[in-house]
């Protein structure tokens, strides 16, 4: 991996993100992963790390129990984000 100067401490966050992730999701038994929560959360992941916002989107409104309001804290990012990939597209 290579760090470019001033992102060099957000990409090292991220990558360090992912890597305590994946150690979680190994810890998760089979009966958690089939829990609608978990597989929610892992579908929100999902479709962050690969840029999909419509998913993103769809998974918030349809959030199972309360988890609407855990992303609740971060969703005005994404949609900041979303919105500039849009307008570079236009532009």
């Amino acid at each position: 991996m290579v760090f470019s100067g001033t992102l060099a401490h957000s990409e090292i966050a991220y990558w360090l993100s992912l890597l305590e992730l994946n150690l979680y999701v190994s810890q998760l038994t089979s009966k958690q992963k089939a829990s609608s929560a978990v597989k929610h959360a892992l579908a929100v992941q999902r479709a962050l790390a690969i840029g999909n916002y419509h998913a993103f989107f769809d998974l918030y409104l349809n959030a199972p129990n309360m988890g609407a309001y855990i992303v609740d804290h971060f969703v005005d990012r994404e949609r900041v984000r979303a919105l500039l990939i849009m307008t570079r597209a236009c532009v």
